[in-house]
């Protein structure tokens, strides 16, 4: 068990003498590491940067994270990475983390892939989907009227993002990136979604 290893435990200790740890923990006590993106790409926010204790810990997090195939850590405990299968808008991703001895035989029901992958005819429905929609929405309306405010009393830049994220009711250590998003591209919805028959 990968807890259990002196070398893994060692390194973990590291980590905590040099940062303070339960500061980067979200709110079910987890510490996830940056994302990777298909095809090996980086998003912007992997940019090396070291000024901040911040910046340096996230570096040094997915160092650790890299190094010990992990998706994050929650407590002492190690969340390593799994074998998964995940449909996306544009293909079917199969992951296999490199420590697996990977058998495609034994390792993956080739059958429920296939209908996976042949799933993307099927269109979300329902009140769930409807209310996850409906909250984006009041969200981003939100978030545009306390941009107008902020903007009104004088405030710029880190400043304003800070007061309209605060306002949200967003962690303090969320990037600014989101709140950009959602002013930029506020969900439209359609409060009676319509169920499509027969492909039409």
């Amino acid at each position: 068990m990968l807890s259990r290893r002196v070398d893994f435990k060692k390194d973990w200790e590291s980590m905590k003498a040099v940062f303070p740890i339960e500061k980067y923990r979200g709110r079910k006590g987890i510490i996830r590491r940056r994302m990777a993106q298909e095809r090996n790409f980086r998003s912007p926010d992997f940019e090396f940067r070291w000024r901040t204790k911040a910046e340096r810990f996230r570096v040094a997090f997915d160092a650790f994270c890299n190094k010990w195939v992990l998706y994050g850590m929650e407590g002492e405990r190690p969340l390593l990475q799994k074998l998964s299968v995940n449909v996306t808008a544009l293909g079917t991703m199969v992951f296999i983390p490199r420590y697996w001895s990977f058998d495609y035989k034994r390792d993956l029901v080739w059958r429920a892939i296939t209908k996976l992958h042949r799933s993307r005819d099927v269109h979300r429905q329902g009140a769930k989907l409807t209310q996850n929609q409906m909250e984006r929405h009041r969200e981003s309306t939100k978030a545009a009227r306390l941009w107008k405010q902020a903007k009104a009393a004088g405030l710029k830049g880190d400043s304003r993002n800070s007061w309209v994220m605060g306002k949200l009711g967003w962690d303090a250590r969320t990037d600014a990136r989101q709140l950009r998003r959602l002013l930029e591209e506020p969900i439209q919805f359609d409060p009676e979604p319509k169920i499509r028959a027969n492909g039409s």
